[in-house]
C-alpha cells in the first residue's frame, strides 16, 4: 500500500494545526452567540438553534449518503471521496445529539402544537421524543457500524465482510428516508398549523444531498489546495460537475412540484405558508435561495471552461451550501414567524452568522482530529487509494458485477 504522508511534513502539521485552533475558537464563539441570543433575542434564540440545527443535521447526514449512493451505483471514481463523507457525518454527530437534545428540552417554545398535545397522536410529546431520538440513534448505530466495518482491510475481509457492508449501507438508506421524513415534518412543515405538503420531504432530502456533495467536494479541494497535491483530477471535475448539474434541475423540479400546485390550488393552510417566506422581509432571501441553489449551480455547469476548473467548481460548491443554508432558514423561522413562536429575526443577524459559523468550525476541529488518526480519509493520491486492500473503495461487491472498464468511466 502506498503510504498517505500529507500530514507527516512540518508545514502540513502546522497547518492542520493553525485551522484546528481557528475552528476551535469558532465554535467558541459560536457557542456564546448561539446563549447570547437566548438572552437579548428572546424567543428568536429558538429560532436560530432550531434553523442551524435542521441545516446541519440534513447537511451532515447527507454528505454521508450521497458518498454511499455513488458507492453502490458504481461510481468508483468517487472512491476518494468514500471515506470523507463518513468523516463528515462522524464529525458533526456529538453536536447533533447536543442539539437535538436542547430541541427536545424547548419543545413548547417551538411547536405551537405543543401546547395541544393531545389534539392527534402525532402531536404526542412522547411519540415526538421517541421517533426523533430513535431515528438518531439507528441512524448513527449503523453509521458507527459502518465506519467500524469499513477499517478492516482486505486480508481481514471475507465475502461476508462486503455483504455485511452493502447490507449495512442499504439500512443507512431505509433510516434516512423515513427518520427524514419525519425529521422534515417535526422540524419544519408542521411549524404552521394545518400545512401538509406531499412532496415536502422529498425537496428536504434533495436538499440535503445537495448540500452533501458540494460539502464533500468543497473540502476535498480545500485539502488538496492546502497540501499542495492534485487530490481532484479532471475526471473527477466531470462527474462532479454531471451531478452538480442533475441535482440543480431536480431541486428546481421539488421546489416548482411544492409551490406552483399549492400557489394555483388556493387552499388557505398551504398559501399562507409559502406567503410567508415569499414576502416581507423574508423575500430576498428568497430570492438568493433560487439564485445560489439553483440558478448559478445550473446557468455555470453550462460551460466547460468552469465546471473543469477548480475555482469554478469550488465558487459553484459554495453557492450551492449557501443557498441551502438560505432554504433551511426559509423552512423554519417565517413559519415560527407565522405560529407567533418568534418575533422574527434576519438570517445575518450577527449572531445567527456567528453560530453558523461557529458549528463549521466545531465540524472542521473534529475532522482534523479524525483525520489524523486516519490520514486515509484524505488521500495524498490517486494511488493512495489501495482498491486491493481497502475494502470501503474497493470494487462494489453487491447485488451485481461491474468490469473494470466501467469503473474508470
Amino acid at each position: 500500500m502506498i503510504k498517505n504522508n500529507l500530514l507527516e511534513s512540518p508545514e502540513n502539521i502546522s497547518k492542520t494545526n493553525t485551522i484546528s485552533t481557528l475552528s476551535l475558537l469558532a465554535l467558541i464563539v459560536g457557542l456564546a452567540a448561539l446563549a447570547v441570543s437566548f438572552v437579548l433575542l428572546k424567543n428568536n434564540g429558538w429560532g436560530i438553534l432550531l434553523s442551524n440545527f435542521v441545516f446541519f443535521t440534513s447537511l451532515a447526514q447527507g454528505s454521508l449518503i450521497v458518498v454511499l449512493i455513488i458507492r453502490m451505483a458504481s461510481g468508483h471514481w468517487g472512491r476518494r471521496f468514500f471515506r470523507l463523507g463518513q468523516s463528515i457525518n462522524m464529525a458533526f454527530m456529538p453536536f447533533a445529539i447536543v442539539l437535538m437534545t436542547v430541541t427536545l428540552l424547548g419543545h413548547k417554545y417551538i411547536h405551537f402544537w405543543a401546547k395541544h398535545p393531545d389534539e392527534v397522536f402525532w402531536y404526542n410529546p412522547v411519540f415526538f421524543i421517541l421517533r426523533n431520538v430513535g431515528f438518531f440513534v439507528i441512524f448513527y448505530a449503523l453509521a458507527l457500524r459502518l465506519n467500524r466495518t469499513s477499517k478492516l482491510k482486505a486480508p481481514e475481509a471475507n465475502k461476508g465482510t462486503y455483504h455485511k457492508l452493502t447490507m449495512n449501507i442499504l439500512f443507512l438508506f431505509i433510516v434516512f428516508v423515513l427518520g427524514m421524513t419525519f425529521f422534515s415534518w417535526d422540524m419544519s412543515m408542521t411549524l404552521t398549523h394545518g400545512y401538509m405538503d406531499t412532496i415536502y420531504t422529498f425537496r428536504f432530502m434533495v436538499g440535503a444531498i445537495y448540500s452533501g456533495l458540494a460539502f464533500n467536494f468543497l473540502i476535498m479541494t480545500a485539502a488538496g489546495k492546502l497540501f499542495g497535491v492534485k487530490i481532484i483530477t479532471d475526471r473527477i471535475y466531470k462527474h462532479v460537475s454531471t451531478l452538480f448539474f442533475a441535482f440543480s434541475v431536480i431541486w428546481f423540479y421539488t421546489w416548482w412540484a411544492q409551490f406552483f400546485p399549492a400557489w394555483y390550488s388556493h387552499i388557505p393552510e398551504e398559501t399562507t405558508t409559502l406567503y410567508a417566506p415569499t414576502h416581507g422581509s423574508f423575500w430576498l432571501i428568497y430570492l438568493g435561495m433560487m439564485v445560489f441553489a439553483w440558478l448559478i449551480p445550473w446557468f455555470s455547469m453550462l460551460f466547460t471552461r468552469i465546471k473543469y476548473k477548480r475555482k469554478g467548481m469550488t465558487v459553484v460548491s459554495a453557492s450551492i451550501l449557501f443557498g441551502v443554508w438560505l432554504q433551511r432558514y426559509l423552512e423554519t423561522v417565517p413559519q415560527l414567524k407565522l405560529s407567533h413562536m418568534i418575533s422574527g429575526f434576519h438570517i445575518f443577524n450577527p449572531l445567527n452568522v456567528l453560530v453558523t459559523l461557529g458549528l463549521f468550525g466545531g465540524i472542521f476541529f473534529v475532522l482534523i482530529r479524525i483525520i489524523k488518526k486516519y490520514p486515509e480519509v484524505i488521500p495524498s493520491s490517486e494511488k493512495a487509494l489501495d482498491d486491493e486492500k481497502d475494502i470501503l473503495v474497493s470494487k462494489p461487491r453487491g447485488w451485481h458485477h461491474v468490469q473494470q472498464e466501467d469503473f474508470e468511466y
